[in-house]
């Protein structure tokens, strides 16, 4: 029997015939007979032409190629070709020889230089021991990587600043399209509103008395946080010439804010410059650890003192209390989301604002001052504390 690839001579109810046999890339088996080789020949050469293949072209590929090809096969979802899958994958992959390793050291490097030589601590350290190329990092798999990262706040932290790299690899050329991009909110984890601590007045009241008999270099520092909205770390950097007492205002310099913004803030709570005034404005800077100690001293004092009680220092307390009451009393949220120093005013909705107080009370607590701490009755303050926690 006279054989050629795809092509063989064989006998049809006695008669010569000539066969093709072929297999599309679907893997379906076809078989065509003709009564002379021209005619399979000329058959044959149309289906290759028709199917964009030539079959001898498989013939030349190296062993690993064709073990390539096989596993794409495997890995390709139905109803795509490969070549539209190469085809969309080329469009995020930039012309550079920079590996994925290489890109994310570039960019600490970036950092480090905008940083004074020191690159910060970056949370994302771990997601290029997972992903080692350009090619690892396709969106369903760092999606799946984002989502065992923990509580959802922090999966959001993540993606933000695995978007601020991908950003700087298409800035730079690295990489055309971030996969970063695909993931939007609605892929993770919904963020749930926790309970948000702020003071009680009378509890405010005790705290107040308590720093001036114990921390009284303290006392301002606390004020601005309290009755200022002000972060503790930008209190700690302030300096007594960014208080007006004439115009009762205070600026802060952008070298001193998170937002690396200066902040003009106006119409302040009288209570804070009777706070000012009698401690003074020149601020210590507080460290953590002293923070600490300093809030579980007092939540020690309030505990021994009020038989029932388990007061412990609510995250983020004073300035939640600011937002609070401020906002509250004022009922004025674009004047109260100024003072906080924030940009988006949905931030204090989310995430400062416990919840609308009556006015009266937010009044109170803005008249918590020296002054009135003066005739304040410890001891009856604690008897009605004490009453309410019983109850």
């Amino acid at each position: 029997m006279n054989k050629e690839r795809n092509i063989c001579e064989t006998l049809v109810r006695g008669k010569k015939k000539f066969l093709v046999c072929v297999t599309t890339p679907q893997k379906k088996r076809i078989k065509r007979y003709f009564a002379n080789k021209v005619d399979a020949r000329e058959w044959l050469a149309n289906f290759k032409k028709s199917i964009g293949i030539d079959l001898s072209d498989f013939a030349a590929l190296a062993p690993n190629e064709l073990a390539d090809i096989r596993k794409a096969l495997e890995l390709k979802p139905q109803g795509y070709s490969l070549s539209s899958i190469v085809s969309e994958f080329a469009k995020s992959v930039a012309e550079t020889d920079l590996s994925m390793q290489g890109a994310w050291l570039d960019y600490k490097n970036h950092l480090a230089s905008l940083n004074g030589g020191k690159c910060p601590k970056l949370r994302i350290s771990p997601f290029f021991a997972k992903f080692s190329t350009w090619q690892d990092a396709v969106p369903n798999a760092v999606l799946s990587w984002l989502k065992k990262r923990g509580a959802p706040k922090t999966i959001k932290e993540y993606r933000a600043e695995l978007k601020q790299f991908f950003d700087y690899c298409s800035r730079r050329g690295y990489w055309k399209k971030s996969p970063i991009d695909s993931i939007t909110s609605a892929d993770l984890p919904k963020i749930e509103r926790v309970d948000i601590s702020v003071w009680d007045n009378l509890d405010a009241k005790i705290f107040f008395y308590w720093l001036r008999q114990t921390y009284p270099d303290r006392a301002s520092w606390f004020a601005l946080n309290c009755f200022a909205g002000i972060r503790p770390a930008e209190v700690s950097r302030m300096r007594p010439e960014y208080f007006d007492f004439d115009k009762r205002r205070i600026t802060l310099p952008y070298h001193s804010t998170k937002t690396g913004d200066t902040w003009l803030l106006e119409e302040l709570p009288d209570n804070l410059w009777e706070w000012l005034n009698a401690y003074g404005t020149s601020m210590k800077k507080m460290h953590s650890s002293f923070f600490t100690s300093l809030t579980k001293s007092f939540c020690d004092f309030y505990n021994k003192n009020v038989p029932g009680a388990n007061m412990k220092w609510g995250h983020n307390i004073c300035r939640h209390s600011f937002c609070t009451y401020h906002l509250s009393l004022y009922r004025n949220p674009s004047r109260t989301s100024l003072l906080l120093k924030h940009r988006n005013p949905n931030q204090m909705w989310q995430h400062y604002l416990a919840k609308l107080v009556d006015k009266e009370t937010a009044r109170e607590y803005f008249s918590i001052s020296p002054l009135s701490l003066n005739d304040l009755n410890i001891e009856r303050l604690f008897k009605e504390i004490s009453r309410r926690v019983a109850d």
